[in-house]
């Protein structure tokens, strides 16, 4: 999905906190980039050098998995 998060943002890189993209997403100088996200998923991008980021963890992909 292309995006604007802001001209002030232009250069940065960008990653998905949730871990799911592996690959980093770089902000145009027009302050839009192209956020990649499978369907059914959902994605969580900050930049990478972002304060607090290291607190989300990984998400637990095992969420719907039926318990006994």
């Amino acid at each position: 999905m292309r995006m604007a998060v802001g001209k002030e943002h232009a250069g940065e890189q960008w990653t998905d906190v949730l871990g799911w993209e592996p690959d980093p997403v770089t902000i145009g100088e027009d302050g839009f980039a192209m956020f990649p996200c499978p369907g059914t998923s959902c994605a969580i991008f900050v930049n990478k050098d972002a304060e607090g980021r290291d607190r989300f963890g990984k998400f637990n992909q095992d969420i719907y998995k039926k318990k006994n």
